[in-house]
C-alpha cells in the first residue's frame, strides 16, 4: 500500500515547544518587515502571518530560539514545481534578458515562508498574494520529496488521509521551475521493399519534456502501491550511478522497468508520467529530455526477415539521441509482449523465423543502451506470462499494477465528479458548495452508522456505496463512469443537477454495472 503522507510522531507539534506569538494577518506593514527578517537571517523560520513582538521583548533572543527550535527538527524535503507561462521568458542568471530563475526561486520561499501551513497538492494561483506569481505563474503543485507516515494514527482507516496539511517550519521546499513544450512528433521506419505512405502506423512517437500533453497526468493517477514513489527512487538512484560512472559490467544495471498486470490499470499513462517527472525535476541538469513511444505492432513487417531490421533501425536513431551527454531519453515500448514472445513457444509451434529474430533484435539492441547512463526504458503488458525468460532476467524492476481499491476507486470517482462541477456540468443549486469527505472521514461516518442530514455528507455516502460496487472495474472503467451516466442524462439538460446525476449514477452501477465494465 502507498501511505498517504502524514507527519512523523518526532515532528508532531504537540511534542515540541514553540515561542508565544500573536499572530496578525492583516497588517502589511508587518509583513513586510516580517520579509526583511526572512531575507537578513538565514536561520530564522517564519512560522506563518507576522510576528508581533512586544517592545520589551528582545528580539535575538527570539531569534534564536527559532534556531534552537530548527535544530531540533529534522525538516522533510518538500518538492515545489513552478510551471511557468510560455510567454514568459526565463534565464538562468540575471545578466541574461528575461525573467532570473532565482528571482522565481526567491518569490516562491517568501510565499512559502509566509504560509502557516503548506497544503500538499495543487495551489490555487489565484489565491497567491504577490501578484508577479500570479502572472507568471501557470501551475504550482506541493509534494513531499519521499513518503513519510505517522505510526501513531495508524488504525483500520489506515492510508487514507486524503490530504496532508504540513506546519512550513517542519519542511524544506526544494523549487523546481519549469515550461511546458508544445512539440511532438511522429515518425515511421522505411522498410527496404517499399515507400512509406501518409497511412502507416507512426513506428514511434518523440515528445520534448516536459510537455503540455502530460501537464497533471502524474497528479491524476492513483495507486494503492508505492509504485510512484519506488519510480522516483529509482530514477534518482540511476542518476546517482551515472554521476559516479559506475561500471556496468561490474554492478548489472540494465535501466529496464518492466509493468505488468490487467488492462486499464494505468501502465502505460504511470511510464508517461515518470517520463514528465523527469522532465521536470531534472530540466537543470540536461539540455533536452525526451519521450520516446514505440508502437511494437508497427515494428512487424509483412516482408520476411524485415521485422528485425526494422528493430535495429529503429534503435540506431535513439543512439543517436543518446550520444548527446546532455539529452536524457525515456523510451517506453507499450505492450511488449509482441516483441519478446517467448522463443520457446514460437519454435515448438512452428511459427516463421522472423519471430524469433525480432526477439534477438530486441535483446541485444536493449544490452547496447546499457552503456549510456542517460535512459530509462520503461515497458508494460497484460501478459507477462507470454513475455521471453531472457527479457525477464533483464529488468531491474517488475512491478505489477494492481486494479484499484476502495479508497483509490473512491478517489477517482470524487475526482471525476468534482471535475464535472469545476466546469459547471454539474451545478449545485443550494448554497452550500458541494464537497466530498475524505475517505478517512466517509469510512468513520459509515462505521458510526448515524443518519445525517447534511447534503454533502450524503453525496459522499452515496460515492462510497458506488465505490464498493465497481470492485472489479479498472481506473480506466471508472474515470469512463461519470461521462457514460452524462450521456444518458443528457436530455435533463446541461448544466444538470448534482441530485440527478448522482441518482442516474446509482442506477447505471445498479442495474447496468455488467455491461460498463469491458
Amino acid at each position: 500500500m502507498e501511505y498517504p503522507a502524514t507527519i512523523p510522531a518526532s515532528l508532531n507539534r504537540s511534542s515540541r515547544a514553540t515561542p508565544k506569538i500573536e499572530y496578525r494577518q492583516n497588517n502589511k506593514e508587518s509583513q513586510d518587515s516580517c520579509l526583511d527578517l526572512v531575507e537578513d537571517s538565514s536561520s530564522t523560520t517564519n512560522f506563518g502571518y507576522t510576528n508581533i513582538v512586544d517592545s520589551s521583548t528582545n528580539l535575538r533572543n527570539i531569534e534564536r530560539e527559532y534556531t534552537n527550535i530548527n535544530k531540533n527538527i529534522c525538516k522533510i524535503p518538500l518538492s515545489v514545481e513552478v510551471c511557468i507561462h510560455e510567454n514568459i521568458e526565463i534565464s538562468n542568471n540575471r545578466e541574461m534578458n528575461g525573467i532570473s530563475r532565482d528571482i522565481i526561486a526567491r518569490k516562491i520561499e517568501k510565499y512559502l515562508l509566509l504560509q502557516a501551513n503548506v497544503k500538499l497538492g495543487r495551489v490555487e494561483i489565484c489565491t497567491i498574494g504577490d501578484s508577479f506569481l500570479r502572472k507568471i505563474c501557470k501551475d504550482i503543485v506541493l509534494s513531499l520529496m519521499s513518503p513519510v507516515k505517522l505510526i501513531e494514527e495508524r488504525n483500520t482507516c489506515e492510508n487514507t488521509c486524503d490530504e496532508s496539511i504540513i506546519p512550513i517550519y517542519q519542511v524544506h521546499p526544494i523549487i523546481f521551475i519549469y515550461q511546458l513544450n508544445n512539440d511532438s512528433y511522429e515518425y515511421t521506419l522505411e522498410e527496404s521493399n517499399r515507400e512509406v505512405n501518409s497511412s502507416d502506423t507512426p513506428t514511434w512517437q518523440h515528445w520534448e519534456l516536459p510537455n503540455e500533453s502530460f501537464h497533471g497526468l502524474w497528479e491524476a493517477l492513483h495507486y494503492d502501491t508505492g509504485i510512484k514513489q519506488q519510480l522516483l527512487d529509482y530514477a534518482s538512484a540511476s542518476l546517482i550511478l551515472s554521476d559516479h560512472s559506475i561500471n556496468c559490467n561490474v554492478i548489472n544495471w540494465n535501466h529496464l522497468i518492466l509493468l505488468y498486470g490487467s488492462p486499464g490499470t494505468g501502465k502505460t499513462s504511470i511510464s508517461r508520467a515518470i517520463a514528465q517527472k523527469i522532465g521536470i525535476r531534472y530540466s537543470s541538469r540536461y539540455d533536452s529530455i525526451h519521450l520516446i513511444e514505440i508502437s511494437a505492432h508497427s515494428l512487424f513487417s509483412k516482408w520476411f526477415s524485415e521485422s528485425g531490421k526494422l528493430v535495429v533501425r529503429l534503435f540506431t536513431k535513439i543512439r543517436e539521441v543518446l550520444e548527446n551527454s546532455n539529452s536524457f531519453v525515456t523510451l517506453v515500448i507499450d505492450e511488449v509482449e509482441s516483441l519478446t514472445s517467448a522463443r520457446k513457444q514460437c519454435i515448438s509451434r512452428n511459427e516463421p523465423s522472423d519471430s524469433l529474430r525480432v526477439v534477438n533484435a530486441l535483446l541485444t539492441q536493449i544490452d547496447s543502451l546499457k552503456r549510456y547512463p542517460n535512459t530509462l526504458i520503461m515497458t508494460t503488458t497484460n501478459i507477462p506470462d507470454a513475455i521471453d525468460d531472457a527479457f525477464l532476467d533483464r529488468a531491474d524492476l517488475k512491478i505489477f499494477i494492481p486494479l484499484p481499491s476502495l479508497y483509490t476507486r473512491y478517489l477517482i470517482l470524487v475526482e471525476c465528479i468534482q471535475e464535472f462541477i469545476k466546469k459547471n456540468i454539474i451545478l449545485n443549486k443550494r448554497d452550500i458548495p458541494t464537497e466530498f469527505l475524505s475517505f478517512r472521514d466517509v469510512i468513520q461516518l459509515k462505521q458510526d452508522n448515524i443518519m445525517y442530514h447534511n447534503f454533502n455528507i450524503q453525496y459522499s455516502m452515496c460515492v462510497l456505496n458506488i465505490a464498493k460496487k465497481i470492485d472489479k472495474f479498472s481506473g480506466r472503467n471508472i474515470r469512463k463512469l461519470p461521462f457514460i451516466v452524462l450521456t444518458h442524462s443528457y436530455h435533463y439538460g446541461i448544466p444538470i443537477s448534482i441530485d440527478k446525476f448522482m441518482e442516474k449514477l446509482e442506477y447505471f452501477i445498479s442495474n447496468k454495472r455488467d455491461s460498463l465494465q469491458v
